[in-house]
């Protein structure tokens, strides 16, 4: 039971985390240009949305192929980490 607490406790602060920093992209296309602000977030939409249909087909290929469940786990791992190193 310990285990589990410990583990939802984890996942949970990850999630509101990434809530509060999943705000910033929305400031961002203000940032850039004011008057372009709609068209920028919806090519920032469509960057998500082409990632939730490519992302499942990358997982399922490096399973098929290497029989790894383990490999796309890693590969998101690295694929979050990575930008928040250099978010300064």
């Amino acid at each position: 039971m310990l285990e589990m607490v410990c583990v939802l406790s984890a996942v949970g602060g990850v999630d509101i985390g990434l809530a509060l920093y999943h705000q910033s992209p929305s400031i961002t296309a203000l940032e850039l240009n004011p008057q372009l602000v709609g068209t920028i977030s919806g090519l920032m939409n469509a960057a998500g949305n082409l990632a939730a249909i490519f992302g499942p087909l990358t997982a399922g290929v490096i399973v098929a192929r290497t029989g790894n469940w383990e490999l796309p786990f890693y590969l998101v791992a690295v694929l979050v980490v990575s930008p928040e190193s250099f978010d300064g």
